[in-house]
């Protein structure tokens, strides 16, 4: 691979992301740009599952077969790229070989490397999508400069895996829920403004409203229930006419 600037380096990962996703094939050419750049031997890229709370290996260069199974699934809090996850700090190792500190664990030594480290890759500051972990055949201690990089680079990867932030949906989605809620109000204070009497169907519009007020994530499920009958006996035939939006019979 040519060499290419720190601001190359993310544009071409970032690129590449936006053109064909985040899947296993794309992380896996990332990592190879990653390691070429920082002259590794060994990488890998774990995502984050949030059900399982598991590191869940995707990409992996240089990894020894004899210890595949130890990094396909990693706990949080354990081994280098676990405690990465947990502190999500960059956590690195000078020597491999000759480490003491108890983060490594003793399985890594089998992969030949020295110098290594972990870094979180995380969107927002502090939501977990996964550890970028390379490693050298040297001894050697990554610069602030290296690590700063590494972390540019997981947050870039983390923007493109996993399900999109609540930020995120905000950015793209609240100024059209505001104008829609918006529209709700003035709908309805029409309503209120006009001669007539009280009919079913704001009957059940308001009622459908207080469901937005529900826990969880349900509240569509919940609204549509409130406009829909709720009964299961068939009727002998259709009143002839059109839908209107909201079930009659919930009046009385």
């Amino acid at each position: 691979m040519r060499a290419v600037s720190e601001s190359g380096l993310i544009r071409r990962v970032t690129d590449l992301l936006l053109q064909r996703g985040g899947d296993n094939d794309v992380l896996l050419r990332i990592l190879d740009w990653i390691l070429a750049h920082f002259h590794c031997a060994v990488g890998t890229i774990h995502t984050f599952d949030p059900r399982s709370g598991l590191l869940v290996l995707a990409a992996q260069r240089g990894v020894p077969d004899a210890i595949m199974d130890k990094v396909r699934q990693i706990p949080i809090g354990k081994g280098m790229a676990g405690v990465a996850a947990e502190r999500k700090e960059p956590v690195q190792v000078c020597n491999l070989q000759t480490d003491r500190s108890g983060v490594a664990k003793p399985g890594a030594k089998s992969t030949g490397m020295e110098g290594s480290v972990a870094v979180p890759m995380l969107v927002e500051k502090n939501v977990l999508r996964g550890v970028l972990g390379v490693a050298k055949p040297v001894a050697y201690e990554f610069t602030r400069e290296e690590l700063d990089l590494l972390l540019k680079l997981g947050n870039v990867i983390g923007q493109h895996i996993g399900k999109p932030t609540r930020s995120a949906l905000l950015d793209l989605y609240f100024m059209d829920a505001r104008s829609k809620l918006i529209d709700i109000a003035a709908f309805m204070d029409r309503v209120e403004r006009a001669e007539g009497e009280e009919d079913f169907r704001m009957h059940a519009f308001r009622e459908a409203l207080k469901q937005l007020e529900r826990g969880g994530a349900e509240r569509a499920k919940h609204v549509l229930l409130t406009f829909s009958d709720p009964t299961t006996e068939p009727i002998a035939e259709a009143p002839g006419k059109s839908a209107c939006g909201a079930w009659p019979g919930r009046e009385q």
